[in-house]
């Protein structure tokens, strides 16, 4: 944690107006009907879970990407936040997911999920056990099906903002799912722990609009 919170403190002396991440006041949140949400184009793929230094990645294999403004967002891996990075009306959940989509060093589409206290969550019970803790990666057999681990109701909070690690550059069109994705209380707990604690401050919102993108109808998984 001393060197990312060294790192993010060198980055800023050269920037930053567009910073993540942030809170989203609900009350200041406007629906633009002229946004098109994310197209998920995701398959069953095979999954590479990553240890450095007690930074954790779930690297994906296979054709995944989403579609934003007709560009399509190759998916490069998924990652974890504890406690979540963004908040609601100054409000942390336990747990953040982050699917990292790339189309250039300066252009990037994340899709963000909270996660709230519920069901027992598929993916961490078959998972959570495996992180590498103690070694460099562990790779599955199995095939994940990335699309189900997001919740059914697709509406977002879409912002302009940067990346949450190094370098965090301003590149991110971030899409923030409404809908938390359930886990138990326990899972949540077991998996914080692992985490350790490895969210970045909230950064100032500078005059940023928040917009509310409602799901379209031509998903496609």
């Amino acid at each position: 944690m001393k060197d990312i919170k060294e790192q993010e403190k060198q980055s800023h002396k050269n920037c930053c107006q567009a910073q993540s991440p942030i809170n989203i006041v609900l009350k200041n949140v406007r629906e633009d009907k002229t946004l098109k949400a994310p197209v998920f184009n995701y398959e069953k793929s095979k999954i590479e879970i990553t240890n450095d230094k007690g930074t954790f990645l779930f690297n994906v294999n296979g054709n995944n990407s989403i579609t934003v403004n007709d560009k399509e967002y190759p998916l490069i891996q998924f990652h974890y936040h504890a406690l979540s990075e963004h908040t609601l009306d100054d409000k942390h959940a336990m747990l953040e997911l982050h699917f990292v989509h790339q189309y250039s060093e300066t252009d990037y589409v994340v899709i963000g999920a909270i996660y709230k206290e519920g069901a027992e969550n598929a993916f961490l019970k078959k998972y959570l056990e495996k992180i590498p803790v103690n070694q460099s990666s562990y790779s599955p057999n199995e095939l994940v099906d990335l699309f189900e681990m997001l919740p059914k109701n697709k509406n977002y909070y879409n912002y302009q903002g940067s990346l949450t690690t190094p370098p965090y550059s301003e590149a991110v069109n971030w899409f923030l799912l409404e809908e938390p994705i359930e886990a138990t209380k326990s899972q949540l707990e077991q998996f914080a722990k692992i985490l350790n604690n490895n969210f970045r401050s909230l950064q100032d919102l500078n005059g940023r609009e928040i917009k509310f993108v409602r799901e379209q109808e031509h998903f496609k998984a």
